[in-house]
């Protein structure tokens, strides 16, 4: 349903603290436990690598009895380590990503989608790169960010000194991310905020970064902080024939081998990591996590591997629960698994633990460490609940697609999802119950025959979504325009706000954005596709509404010497001809008194 700005305006104006808070609860996600203070008498700090692959479910591994994935180094990295075998994240990337790098809530940071503007980070969030950098560890991220693509929302605004990073959701030209030439081969990066094209697969890219990094940083002597975020396998499926071809001759359709061909690959880059890393003498220094962003994303499960319900965008168990492991020679003991409930929110406190280094600020965090459990010292919270939820839009949906669990009860709300708002069987919520130690492909409803701890779940849950929702307040993120920092500022198509049931890599061509100082900009609008007809080509910001008439077949158009007041507000841009309405691919703006 098409919502009128002025609409979005009211909404925002309305969602205040007053309005959202009617009842706080303390503490949520997090168990209770004692301190756990980590102690290696005569060693340096510990190095960190966090491996984040995208869109890789939990039965796609090897080790997952998979019939046609075959992933020998992944495996051994599990055996090599601790796996966590109920491990979860949000159902889709950018949630996960917000609560894996700060420790909270992902609807406390802002972060509550992957479109709609949901996907951008507060510009005051603590993450672990900027915890540990201002505790003397070098920080680098290789790979997918979506975290919102502009200052003051990019990894080098927020701890990261070392970036490089592609923008939006991924390297195609369907995404609308950035000007053409994107794609798995041959990336055009950003490195520390510069475009710049470097040769290879984007994956073997990722990685020969990281490991030059490690060695560099161990030459200086210098603790260090990666974030390895990978790209596969996680659609257009590109890869080299060599990596598909295999699954192809074995009998598998063409998608299904692009599939597994970006495992393989990604396989060969974990033990390409490991073994760097060894040989660099850095292998015993460095505590490795291994997981993924959400569940497989289109529920390639076919009758081998573990098939658990649902898939990515859903609260299943197939979209939030994923493989986990941390591997730590001499430190973790090889071959241990544990099937205590963790998440997305667990793994800033154990990095902190174990480099001794306390939070830069005092928020709120909901993670706990997993060190102690790691390292055979902990045991399971008997009262600890998880609480997942997402959704599409800019209003955050009470009883949208949540669930709430603890080690053995699931409660369920699944109506939501890509491109649906349906939270409602005709006019009811649809709670599900589940088992899960019992029952872990939910397949068996028990909502009616315990409606007590159907009220009971529900009851924290909605005091939990009033609570994060309190301290997030109403806005996305905006977009600085106007700073050195960033200029000119890129708007891209895939950053503007996405309707309800919309997909969120087409955009509205409305950003929310703020000008920070009056002043004369130039204004440079860009169209991938010529346009098929001649229309009238709109820009407003605030006051400042600007029109001129455009050519059939034309892709730039200027304004120049253009007048923006300091201020806040929705920037709108795009074309209006007998096709509809057309967004600019990118938006430059260029402000002319910052040399």
């Amino acid at each position: 349903m098409s919502v009128e700005l002025k609409s979005r305006r009211d909404f925002l104006k309305t969602m205040g603290v007053a309005a959202i808070a009617t009842s706080i609860a303390p503490a949520f996600n997090k168990p209770k436990e004692d301190p756990f203070i980590f102690e290696r008498p005569g060693k340096k700090q510990p190095n960190f690598i966090i491996v984040l692959a995208d869109d890789m479910g939990f039965g796609d591994l090897g080790a997952k009895d998979h019939k046609m994935i075959k992933t020998p180094n992944i495996d051994r990295f599990f055996e090599e380590g601790m796996e966590f075998s109920r491990f979860y994240v949000a159902p889709v990337c950018s949630p996960t990503r917000a609560g894996l790098l700060t420790g909270r809530a992902h609807y406390r940071t802002g972060v509550t989608n992957v479109g709609s503007c949901g996907d951008r980070i507060k510009m005051d969030e603590t993450t672990i790169a900027k915890t540990l950098g201002d505790a003397g560890y070098e920080t680098a991220i290789f790979g997918k960010w979506h975290l919102g693509d502009n200052y003051p929302m990019r990894p080098q605004d927020l701890g990261f000194k070392e970036t490089v990073i592609h923008k939006s959701c991924c390297l195609t030209p369907w995404d609308r991310n950035d000007p053409p030439g994107e794609n798995y081969y041959d990336p055009l990066l950003y490195h520390n905020g510069v475009r710049k094209q470097y040769g290879g697969y984007c994956m073997d890219v990722y990685t020969d970064l990281s490991l030059e990094y490690a060695a560099t940083c161990a030459a200086a002597d210098k603790p260090f902080f990666i974030y390895l975020s990978t790209n596969t396998p996680h659609g257009p499926l590109n890869v080299a024939p060599d990596y598909s071809a295999p699954f192809k001759a074995a009998g598998s359709e063409a998608m299904d081998a692009e599939y597994y061909g970006t495992i393989s690959n990604l396989d060969d880059n974990i033990g390409r990591l490991v073994q760097g890393l060894k040989d660099n003498g850095l292998d015993e220094e460095t505590l490795v996590i291994f997981l993924t962003d959400n569940g497989n994303a289109s529920g390639r499960y076919g009758d081998w591997g573990i098939k658990l319900r649902g898939k990515k965008a859903d609260v299943y168990e197939g979209g939030i629960r994923i493989p986990c492991a941390m591997r730590w020679p001499g430190v973790i003991e090889p071959g241990t698994s544990t099937g205590t409930i963790a998440s997305y929110m667990d793994l800033m406190p154990p990095l902190l633990n174990a480099a001794n280094v306390q939070p830069t600020k005092q928020e709120k965090i909901d993670g706990s460490s997993v060190l102690p459990l790691a390292l055979g010292k902990g045991s399971p919270s008997s009262d600890r609940k998880i609480i997942i939820q997402w959704h599409q839009g800019l209003q955050p949906q009470l009883n949208g697609s949540f669930t709430i669990f603890n080690q053995n009860w699931k409660l369920v709300q699944a109506q939501g999802g890509f491109h649906r708002s349906g939270k409602f069987l005709q006019g009811q919520y649809l709670y599900e119950l589940f088992d899960i130690d019992a029952d872990p492909a939910e397949t068996k409803d028990l909502a009616a025959q315990h409606p007590d701890i159907v009220k009971a779940f529900h009851q924290e849950y909605e005091d939990w979504f009033w609570e994060v929702m309190r301290e997030r307040g109403p806005d996305p993120q905006e977009i600085f325009i106007g700073s050195p920092k960033e200029n000119p500022c890129v708007l891209m198509a895939s950053g503007s706000f996405v309707e309800q049931d919309e997909h969120p890599n087409f955009g509205t061509g409305e950003w929310p954005s703020r000008v920070l100082k009056t002043g004369k900009y130039d204004i440079k609008i860009h169209f991938r596709d010529a346009l098929k007809a001649p229309g009238v080509l709109s820009f407003r910001f605030g006051k400042q509404k600007l029109e001129k008439s455009v050519r059939k077949r034309s892709k730039t158009h200027t304004f120049k010497d253009v007048d923006l007041s300091a201020g806040s507000d929705w920037l709108l841009c795009h074309v209006r001809n007998k096709q509809g309405l057309q967004v600019p691919t990118y938006i430059e703006i260029d402000a002319k008194f910052i040399n």
